[in-house]
């Protein structure tokens, strides 16, 4: 089964160069148990006419075995406002852990010579659970900024969510114009 394990890289996350043709990603909408993190964070993306786009987080890292129960993770950067609220949500008890998600990855095809979605939701959420690591929530943010990006001021974190018992399509490119879905979750009933 083909994997989904992307570096992205932050730095041009948040200050695209058209002439970079590197990997970028975002999470575009976030809700953790009755949270929502806001899509605080001003960028231009890769998408056609480098719209600019408000996001939940600049990602640096997306990671999918590519199995219907396994688990996604991913590691990017969050405002000051979304670190409060996630270190507010790690004080807690957290017994909601339903998350619902939307998130994007683009890349360079040097052949067609355009940024396309490598991965992505559709702009529809993904329902899923925090997943665990032993006993513990895969949920982190870090209490010092980030360095790659000092304006706006940011700070990392990784989330990981396993599905719940429903199907979603997660969609899939590896190229232009070269699109494939594949499931993600296993429905019951």
């Amino acid at each position: 089964m083909a994997a989904f394990n992307k570096q992205c890289d932050v730095t041009q996350g948040y200050n695209l160069q058209r002439d970079a043709q590197v990997p970028v990603g975002y999470i575009t909408k976030l809700k953790i148990g009755n949270v929502d993190l806001a899509a605080d964070q001003k960028v231009t993306t890769p998408a056609e006419g480098h719209a600019q786009k408000k996001v939940v987080a600049v990602l640096s890292a997306l990671e999918w075995e590519g199995g219907q129960a396994q688990p996604i993770n991913m590691t990017g950067n969050v405002s000051t406002a979304n670190k409060q609220k996630i270190s507010s949500l790690l004080h807690k008890d957290l017994a909601k852990t339903e998350v619902r998600i939307q998130m994007e990855v683009w890349e360079y095809d040097p052949l067609a010579k355009v940024y396309f979605k490598s991965f992505h939701t559709n702009d529809a959420d993904l329902i899923a659970l925090l997943a665990k690591e032993g006993e513990t929530l895969k949920l982190e943010v870090q209490d010092t900024p980030a360095t790659d990006v000092v304006s706006p001021q940011n700070y990392e974190f990784t989330i990981g969510i396993m599905p719940v018992e429903q199907e979603f399509n997660i969609h899939l490119a590896t190229g232009d114009q070269m699109p494939v879905v594949k499931l993600w979750g296993v429905a019951v009933g």
